[in-house]
């Protein structure tokens, strides 16, 4: 699957075009400190047999936060748990999808949500859950519901 399209809406009419759902993340904590609050984002890839692919996300709430935190908190939070392990947790996918996954991040240096979407294991909402969760996001509130069932 080659990603197409990846831009967030918000609430003032702007909208951003994003490379990745990474960076996408990054636009959203951004513009959140310019008061923005995102509305939707949308995303569009095309897999290898040309069927186009759309999936657009509408925010119901949206909650940030910043708080200052202690030595030992900040120590706990550096030693997060890397997305391959996250996804395996919720059963997104198995420990043999993740393996070749890496072997392929290794070798062509690209990033593993990335492959893991181009190869149909999971789909970019999933990868954007387990981002979430890595960073310690509200993700009930994020996506609404927990897309690892879908």
């Amino acid at each position: 699957m080659k990603l197409l399209e990846c831009k967030v809406m918000f609430a003032d009419g702007k909208t951003v075009e994003c490379n990745n759902i990474e960076q996408m993340l990054s636009i959203v904590a951004r513009e959140r400190k310019h008061n923005r609050i995102p509305l939707s984002f949308e995303l569009s890839g095309i897999d290898t047999n040309g069927i186009l692919y759309r999936t657009k996300l509408n925010f119901v709430e949206f909650s940030s936060q910043q708080r200052f935190v202690g030595k030992e908190i900040l120590s706990q939070l550096t030693q997060q748990k890397l997305l391959g392990s996250i996804l395996v947790e919720e059963k997104i996918i198995t420990e043999e999808q993740l393996k070749e996954a890496v072997e392929i991040q290794n070798r062509y240096k690209e990033k593993l949500g990335e492959i893991l979407v181009k190869f149909g294991y999971c789909k970019p909402e999933q990868i954007l859950y387990a981002l979430a969760k890595q960073l310690g996001l509200d993700v009930s509130s994020l996506l609404g519901q927990k897309n690892k069932e879908e």
